[in-house]
């Protein structure tokens, strides 16, 4: 049995930078489990998947493209300072978390502090970084769990 589109598999994995940098496993915790194939996760670890057996490990190198994205200047969005509730004061390198207008969090850095505003970089932390993932199946064809929050944590919006 190997992995096919549409499959929903169970895997252990830890995300590294290309330095070698850890920045997610999942061995610290609970395996997790997926569909392949409906963007569930990001495009170039849903691909890197098929063909897997269980029990077999590989190394899937992601570039940024098939990954979190090309990093985007676009996405470096200028605030008002009056904009930020009393008593918050950004410092640069903090990261925030803002609402858009359909409700959805999405994290920004604080680029810069100017006078009268801030600069937000609203890219994906992981933006134009390309990612190595060492995965593990350990199973195939499992059941979606009930609590799905859990698992949405790699959808990027």
């Amino acid at each position: 049995m190997v992995v096919k589109n549409k499959d929903i598999i169970k895997v252990h994995y830890t995300g590294k930078f290309e330095n070698g940098e850890i920045f997610e496993s999942s061995l610290d915790g609970e395996p997790i489990i997926f569909q392949t194939g409906v963007e569930m996760m990001i495009p170039g670890f849903d691909k890197g998947v098929i063909g897997m057996k269980v029990g077999e490990k590989k190394e899937i190198i992601v570039p940024a493209s098939d990954g979190y994205g090309d990093y985007d200047e676009d996405k470096i969005i200028e605030v008002s300072l009056d904009e930020f509730p009393e008593g918050h004061t950004p410092e640069k390198g903090m990261d925030m978390e803002l609402v858009d207008e359909d409700g959805n969090v999405m994290l920004a850095l604080i680029k810069e502090i100017k006078d009268s505003s801030i600069l937000l970089d609203v890219n994906h932390p992981l933006a134009g970084k390309p990612c190595i993932f060492e995965v593990k199946v350990l199973e195939i064809g499992c059941e979606m769990p009930e609590n799905d929050d859990e698992q949405h944590h790699h959808h990027h919006h």
